[in-house]
């Protein structure tokens, strides 16, 4: 008869009396948030104390600000020079999100998808107000709403790129993982 000591980690057993036994963590399981919190390195953090903070990112992996940098810079530009319309703001728009989409983590993929369409409106709005600064607010107003109504094919078109990035990337990184795990890799 074996009691609770003598069988392995985790295993949820019954010590005598029908008492839940002791459980053994192993040191894998016990490295959660807790031990990322304290410092200690993890395989999440690359192996990095503190991950990006006290270390450089992961190989393959782009800082979330260069991430976030790329999304925003190209539309920017874009908009300061075509004020916020135009084939200009169209390419600058599709450059941030193609390029923050292949730049940042698969996971990431979900924050600059979601991300896309309130910055290429936001940077269509600082093109024009920095564009036309003299104008007068009724026709700011007139303005502000042909911005709006022409970024929506923009926002729509760089959430379409981001998605497709983010699906392309998941679906390679599946079968990449297939191939891996059958042996012929």
């Amino acid at each position: 008869m074996t009691d609770a000591w003598d069988r392995p980690a985790g295993s949820g057993g019954r010590a005598a009396g029908g008492r839940p036994g002791p459980r053994v963590l192993d040191p894998e399981e016990s490295a959660g948030r807790g031990a990322r919190r304290r410092g200690v390195p993890t395989q999440r953090s690359g192996g990095q104390p503190g991950g990006w903070e006290d270390g450089p990112a992961p190989e393959g992996r782009r800082h979330p600000a260069v991430v976030a940098l790329v999304l925003i810079l190209p539309p920017l530009a874009a908009a300061l020079v075509s004020g916020g319309t135009g084939l200009v703001f169209w390419a600058g728009s599709l450059i941030g999100a193609i390029g923050a989409a292949a730049l940042c983590s698969r996971p990431g993929v979900w924050w600059v998808s979601t991300g896309t369409p309130p910055v290429v409106l936001l940077m269509a709005l600082a093109g024009l107000v920095v564009g036309d600064s003299s104008a007068k607010s009724a026709k700011l107003g007139t303005d502000l709403l042909k911005v709006v109504a022409g970024a929506f094919p923009v926002m729509g078109a760089a959430l379409l790129c981001a998605l497709v990035i983010g699906v392309a990337r998941t679906l390679s990184a599946r079968s990449a993982r297939n191939v891996k795990g059958n042996g012929r890799g």
